[in-house]
């Protein structure tokens, strides 16, 4: 694809540079690199066509509902956008930015010792642990970079 002439706006930053008209939006991109800027408008932009809302109508309806419904419609919908799990996770942490970024932080913590323990029980289970949250490692590869005992 060849580069947009100097001086006009490449596809990419005139679909998202739009997204930079909301006070909320403006603050939580503050003082970032460009890199991190387009990925970080990027998440924005996807929350927004799944969700149909903007930025200022989500952080409304996050305010307004109970932070676990809050956190689990983030993992419904990076599921149904069947992200690889690394985009998943980027997305994830980019809206829970947004949202502490701008006063929201009562979502709850992600708890590293309950991937293992779904780690342990999809061993159990007899799935394959390579197609798990930690590809490429065994269960007790896993258990000894965690450092913690797991519950299966």
């Amino acid at each position: 694809m060849a580069r947009p002439l100097k001086g006009t706006l490449s596809k990419w930053k005139a679909e998202r540079l739009p997204l930079l008209k909301y006070q909320t939006v403006k603050r939580w991109v503050r003082q970032k690199t460009p890199g991190t800027l387009k990925h970080m408008l990027r998440s924005m932009d996807r929350l927004m066509k799944e969700t149909g809302m903007d930025p200022d109508q989500f952080l409304e309806y996050a305010k307004k509902t109970d932070p676990l419904e809050v956190s689990d419609r983030l993992e419904g919908l990076s599921e149904k956008l069947k992200f690889p799990s690394s985009v998943r996770i980027g997305f994830i942490a980019d809206i829970r930015s947004f949202l502490h970024h701008n006063g929201f932080n009562n979502l709850p913590k992600d708890e590293p010792g309950l991937h293992l323990a779904g780690l342990a029980q999809g061993v159990q289970e007899g799935r394959d642990s390579e197609a798990s949250l930690l590809p490429g490692f065994t269960l007790p590869q896993a258990i000894r970079l965690h450092g913690r005992r797991i519950r299966a």
